[in-house]
């Protein structure tokens, strides 16, 4: 009954005032904070319901409108196509309000010393492309940043940063547990990580990536990969004085019992 009375007065205020535009009180996207029992509750698809069937023409935030819906659309049957068009729209709507309010927000959330705890559920550009939106904080840092472009060195950033927000995503906290979900973003993050290697200039003096690729080495549970990482780990990065101890603790906590590893780690190192 709350819900259909929502709606109702949303209804009669718009159709009530056919002369004058409704600035509609609704996020950019949806920010929810993990409840006491590990889970989100937000009602997506009620909220959808509700909003989607709004006449555009007396709506005043358009973009943030079409932003909202975007976000709706998306948790509630991840098509991406749609979402991508509620996305083209917030933008062709208003360009400089869409960069400020969904693109920065969610450029806060994801580098790494701006990242919320992780109690914050995922703004849902991250989880619909990642690469749709570097493409769109691309183009849109002239006009959220001081900066004219995105450099190659801040863009490896962002995207380890994404890596390192899909590994932990589960781990601490009381976030309910989804197996499915953990072994999508492994193979994902993976892939990921390959794919930058390939694509971007790894520095063996850079001491947060090097962090960064012993902690997916210790989560990972996909031996072929570890076992590659692990080379190109032990060759690179093992330049601190501390490394002997940290491989130590590798062959000790790793979730892979391949002797492989044990021999790529002493044929590197000498103990």
């Amino acid at each position: 009954m709350k819900y259909f009375s929502v709606f109702l007065y949303i209804g009669l205020l718009i159709a009530c005032q056919p002369t004058e535009k409704v600035k509609l009180q609704i996020p950019w996207f949806v920010k929810e904070k993990l409840n006491d029992l590990g889970e989100y509750k937000y009602n997506y698809r009620d909220s959808l319901f509700k909003y989607q069937v709004l006449e555009i023409d007396r709506i005043e935030n358009q973009s943030n409108y079409y932003s909202y819906l975007s976000n709706l659309r998306f948790r509630v049957n991840g098509n991406k196509e749609i979402t991508f068009q509620y996305l083209q729209r917030a933008i062709r709507s208003d360009t400089t309000a869409f960069c400020n309010e969904l693109i920065r927000e969610t450029n806060q959330y994801l580098k790494p010393n701006g990242r919320p705890h992780r109690r914050y559920n995922m703004p849902f550009l991250l989880d619909f492309d990642i690469d749709y939106f570097i493409d769109k904080y691309r183009e849109c840092i002239s006009a959220i940043s001081v900066k004219n472009k995105l450099s190659k060195e801040e863009e490896l950033k962002l995207r380890v940063s994404y890596i390192m927000l899909r590994d932990q995503w589960f781990m601490g906290g009381n976030r309910k547990k989804e197996r499915h979900k953990i072994n999508q973003y492994e193979t994902e993050n993976h892939a990921a990580l390959d794919s930058l290697y390939t694509n971007f200039s790894f520095s063996s003096a850079d001491k947060a990536l090097r962090n960064d690729i012993y902690v997916l080495l210790l989560h990972s549970s996909d031996c072929s990969w570890t076992e590659r990482w692990l080379k190109i780990y032990t060759d690179n990065y093992c330049n601190y004085p501390k490394c002997k101890i940290d491989m130590k603790y590798f062959l000790e906590r790793s979730r892979c019992s391949n002797p492989a590893l044990s021999k790529i780690v002493e044929d590197r190192i000498i103990y």
